[in-house]
């Protein structure tokens, strides 16, 4: 007579996935005003982190996404989209300082992005000062980003906008991070203006960079 298997005592509903008991995925949301060097970037370094609960939407930018004001419209656009909780979720804009008609207006749209709930990420001259910051910590002014990526390349002998930059600058970016954190303490008193040089990139790859 074959021996019977002994209850094991669990219900069979505990043998069931339990529904529901993931929290929600956090979104950071991050709208650019370049068409390739900052969105290849911030999906490469998506990529490297391989994030399990975030969920990181990059929007290129050209065309008409190459004004501050554009692109404050577009991430509100997008975050009326989304399934959105402004307790978890952050939106970058992220843009430079050297194009024409965006300094004069500066100071009203940081303070119309932030009343919208928005982060910036703003450079100047050109967003490749956060690539240098990797290698080197610098104050030195740049007439403008031509001379920005040519100082860079004293670094990235083979830099073009178009480059992956993440394989070449990725060991160093906690060190660029507190690089950027120690000019800010050191320049508190005009960080507010980004004077040249400046970058607040370090705040939103820091979000990014801190997830796991």
């Amino acid at each position: 007579m074959p021996r019977r298997k002994k209850p094991s005592g669990r219900p069979l509903n505990s043998y069931r996935r339990r529904a529901g008991k993931r929290p929600p995925r956090r979104t950071i949301l991050i709208v650019c005003e370049g068409s390739r060097t900052e969105p290849l970037y911030f999906e490469r370094l998506r990529r490297f982190k391989r994030l399990k609960n975030v969920s990181v939407k990059v929007i290129p930018g050209g065309k008409k996404l190459v004004s501050p004001r554009n692109l404050i419209d577009r991430a509100i656009e997008e975050i009326r989209r989304l399934d959105w909780d402004e307790r978890r979720d952050l939106a970058w804009v992220v843009y430079d300082v050297e194009h024409a008609g965006t300094r004069p207006d500066l100071d009203e749209l940081i303070q119309s992005a932030q009343h919208s709930g928005l982060n910036n990420a703003i450079s100047n001259p050109a967003f490749e000062y956060w690539y240098i910051l990797h290698f080197r910590e610098t104050d030195r002014p740049f007439m403008d980003g031509n001379e920005t990526k040519q100082y860079l390349r004293n670094f990235i002998p083979d830099y073009e906008e178009s480059l992956d930059v993440v394989p070449y600058i990725q060991p160093f970016t906690e060190a660029a991070i507190e690089r950027a954190a120690a000019l800010r303490t050191n320049a508190q008193l005009h960080w507010d203006n980004f004077e040249n040089p400046s970058t607040s990139v370090n705040l939103l790859v820091r979000s990014i960079w801190e997830e796991n």
